[in-house]
């Protein structure tokens, strides 16, 4: 792991790929009022893969770090045209590991674009449960790009297989199949930022709080993007 503290931001490296995960402490200086919001809004049960509930959420308080995002964007994901936003959501953790699906026990990708960015902006962390970046041993995979992903599923079929399923639980560390590389630790105020082509998995600790309260559980601020060409 390789770790840098510019104005603003901190760079971290894991891994053999290197690829950029920047950390933004104390991000938004009305914390108290998006906290106040995501107890506010009406949360329901998504198709996909994220294992719990969302409600749409409004960028506009991205704004006052728009200098910050513009040196990050350009310097560390060579974007050149500024940002469009995919995707933003309040979520919230809910879903028990017994009823996880196979693919929400195991890391994943969002997406093989290679502008795509993740951000995740943490609100409420009762169990202090970060962000985890992994490798695939077999194939010594870190990021999924459009020219692996096609071998990368054949190898998980393999080890279907080989393995069986995966336990009834989050991955929180290593297995027969997978390697963490790196965690960053969940802080109220702390903003992520790393490709959606990175193997990750939210870091849901055994014994881990699932309330669908907003007071109570897991919630954070989940933003795609991608370069606005």
């Amino acid at each position: 792991m390789t770790n840098h503290i510019s104005e603003g931001y901190q760079l971290i490296t894991f891994g053999d790929e290197k690829e950029p995960v920047i950390v933004i402490d104390n991000f938004s200086s009305q914390f108290a009022a998006l906290k106040l919001l995501t107890e506010q809004v009406d949360y329901s049960p998504v198709a996909g893969g994220y294992p719990g509930i969302r409600a749409p959420a409004s960028p506009a308080y991205l704004r006052e770090r728009q200098d910050v995002f513009a040196q990050i964007l350009r310097q560390h994901y060579g974007y050149s045209f500024g940002a469009d936003i995919q995707g933003m959501d309040y979520s919230i953790v809910t879903t028990q590991p017994a009823a996880l699906s196979q693919a929400q026990r195991m890391p994943h990708y969002d997406d093989v674009t290679p502008d795509l960015l993740a951000l995740l902006h943490y609100v409420n962390c009762p169990d202090d449960g970060g962000t985890a970046f992994y490798r695939h041993k077999a194939t010594g995979y870190e990021t999924i790009s459009d020219e692996r992903q096609d071998h990368y599923a054949k190898v998980l079929k393999e080890e279907m297989a080989q393995y069986g399923d995966f336990p009834e639980a989050y991955i929180d560390g290593d297995n027969a199949r997978f390697e963490k590389i790196g965690e960053v630790q969940a802080k109220p105020n702390r903003m992520v930022i790393y490709r959606g082509r990175t193997l990750h998995s939210g870091c849901i600790r055994q014994g881990a709080n699932f309330s669908a309260d907003p007071k109570l559980g897991r919630v954070t601020v989940n933003i795609f993007m991608t370069d606005a060409r």
